[in-house]
């Protein structure tokens, strides 16, 4: 009998082989804590790096990322996440009347900040069937605009390495979006479906059935450096016009592989550093917020002390008697009173000795409390 032909490897023999450890946490891209949109990649993903495996969406994305970081002019490009079609394409099972509806309601929030309409080129990854493609809308701000006068002819172009995903599905969802996209934004009707459309012809193609994520990587790149300005006379069913001298065979394969690998070595040094940091940053607010209560009580007792010492009364000489005025003088006896040495007025007079006294602790309080309260206040 013939030889039985081996088995495709699918991304989901590799979800089988992992295990805990590769499972963890490597890395965040950007690596600031405030960064948005952060790429998580996990130690998994380096396996994926291997030939014959498959990339994923955080590798992926992490690679754009990085390369569209060395466009010249930044501002004409948008690219976004896997993910943004993948949610688009959780509305597929729905009936075609609400589908499209719906799929905008998943990925709305996506462009919140962002006018996609202004951008020369938008990127849209794209997974279906275990393949990753990529389309590219050109320049959708010109569509059916009668003033427009740009360089650039709208179009949306598919860009697939094996020809393996239907062209009509992605102009389905991608033309569609578009339209609802143009409406939140512009509040006016536009419809989208009607811009020309097509798959690339004249591009590299892979050879084996796992390099599709790199391929999509390496379309991304070559436009990025292609830089491209498409005018009218330029739109077809081929962009080799745009790579002349393109080529990427198993060995450009395999160095992108490298480079993705390299990449993530620089990355989790620097995301190791940023994580020293944190860690010194977290031990040093604990040990600031254990000594400011010891630091807070040793303020206010030394207010204390000196409010009290303040307060305090000076100590007379050594040996010293009350004098003449610090014993009160003997009354005589009333004239009309009740025989009992005070005169009618003397009743409220004799109240005003404890109320004396009293007065004077609470002087002496009173300043006590009055140094905490500065203490306090220099303290804070």
């Amino acid at each position: 009998p013939p030889p039985r032909r081996k088995r495709r490897r699918m991304p989901w023999d590799l979800e089988a082989e992992l295990t805990e450890e590769d499972r963890k946490l490597m890395l965040r891209y950007p690596v600031e804590e405030t960064a948005q949109d952060a790429i998580s990649i996990f130690y998994a993903d380096l396996k994926r790096l291997r030939a014959g495996e498959y990339l994923n969406d955080n590798l992926i994305d992490l690679r754009c990322r990085d390369l569209a970081k060395q466009l010249d002019k930044p501002e004409r490009w948008h690219i976004f996440s896997c993910l943004f079609f993948a949610k688009m394409f959780e509305a597929a099972p729905l009936r075609k009347a609400e589908r499209f509806d719906r799929a905008y309601e998943l990925v709305s929030r996506w462009t919140k900040g962002l006018n996609v309409f202004e951008k020369d080129f938008v990127l849209v990854p794209i997974n279906m069937s275990a393949h990753w493609s990529l389309a590219v809308v050109v320049c959708a701000g010109g569509f059916q605009n009668e003033d427009y006068a740009g360089p650039l002819a709208p179009c949306l172009v598919h860009m697939d390495s094996l020809n393996m995903h239907s062209l009509a599905v992605v102009r389905d969802f991608v033309l569609n979006w578009l339209s609802r996209e143009w409406k939140a934004k512009n509040g006016a009707e536009r419809d989208f479906t009607k811009m020309p459309y097509f798959s690339a012809k004249g591009i590299p193609r892979q050879h084996n059935s796992y390099d599709c994520g790199v391929y999509v990587i390496k379309y991304a790149e070559m436009l990025f450096r292609a830089d491209p300005v498409v005018d009218s006379e330029a739109v077809d069913t081929s962009l080799q016009f745009l790579f002349p001298n393109a080529r990427v065979g198993q060995a450009e394969a395999d160095c992108e592989r490298e480079a993705v690998r390299e990449l993530l070595r620089q990355y989790k040094d620097e995301w190791d550093l940023e994580q020293d940091r944190r860690a010194r940053a977290r031990l040093e607010k604990l040990e600031r917020k254990q000594k400011r209560p010891t630091e807070r009580a040793a303020a206010v007792g030394a207010a204390a002390e000196a409010a009290a010492a303040e307060a305090a009364p000076a100590p007379g000489p050594v040996g010293a008697h009350p004098g003449p005025k610090d014993e009160p003088a003997a009354e005589p006896p009333g004239r009309g009173g009740s025989g009992n040495g005070k005169e009618d007025g003397d009743d409220a007079g004799a109240e005003v000795g404890p109320k004396g006294a009293s007065g004077g602790v609470s002087g002496v309080l009173g300043s006590v409390i009055e140094g905490i309260r500065g203490g306090l206040r220099r303290f804070s």
